[in-house]
């Protein structure tokens, strides 16, 4: 999956800057995660058998345990909401050049303002100069947008399934043998991220 949306991300994309979605029309990526929260649950399950057995065995201790289940987290978070940061590159283009092209065209519409209040241009632009920037539309929506869109499409909602999946069958495996206030003090750690 990883490998498809760097492909994704490295085609040339019709994005908008102005997109109600925020991050130029590709935000759904950043939900993809979730699609796999059922197999991290699965995995975490196995996971969590095998620190039942240990737990049992008294092989390992609270710290072993919070370490595993930290690293745990780290991983299926890393693996499956990193390869969204690829979308990081194209959508910080298209912000940047939104940036630059409006904040160019804004100059040249309050020049032809200034030159209409005033009855001359105070910076020196020409008369053709003003009468072009004279028709040019406000800028003004598209500076925002693009000033608030979304680069990283990575969104805690999205984490959270994937985190709970991951974390909850190691943490009922613990449950068995540690202390449960310790426990949730470690979990409440680990999902409030």
């Amino acid at each position: 999956m990883a490998l498809l949306l760097k492909s994704i991300a490295a085609l040339e994309l019709r994005l908008s800057v102005a997109h109600p979605d925020g991050a130029g029309g590709i935000a759904f990526v950043g939900g993809f995660p979730n699609a796999y929260t059922l197999f991290v649950l699965a995995l975490s399950c196995n996971l969590g058998v095998a620190i039942a057995e240990h737990l049992n065995a008294q092989t390992i201790t609270t710290t072993v345990f919070t370490a595993v289940m930290i690293t745990w987290v780290i991983i299926t978070n890393g693996l499956l909401a990193l390869p969204a940061l690829f979308f990081t590159k194209p959508l910080g283009e298209l912000k940047q050049q939104t940036l630059d092209v409006a904040q160019a065209q804004a100059t040249r519409r309050q020049l032809a303002e200034e030159s209409s209040v005033l009855g001359k241009s105070i910076s020196g632009a020409t008369e053709e100069e003003i009468s072009q920037a004279a028709s040019l539309a406000d800028p003004g929506v598209i500076f925002k947008a693009a000033r608030d869109l979304s680069t990283v499409l990575i969104q805690r909602a999205s984490l959270l399934p994937i985190s709970a999946a991951a974390v909850l069958p190691v943490f009922a495996a613990g449950a068995t043998q540690l202390p449960l206030m310790d426990l949730f003090q470690i979990l409440r750690k680990l999902l409030l991220f």
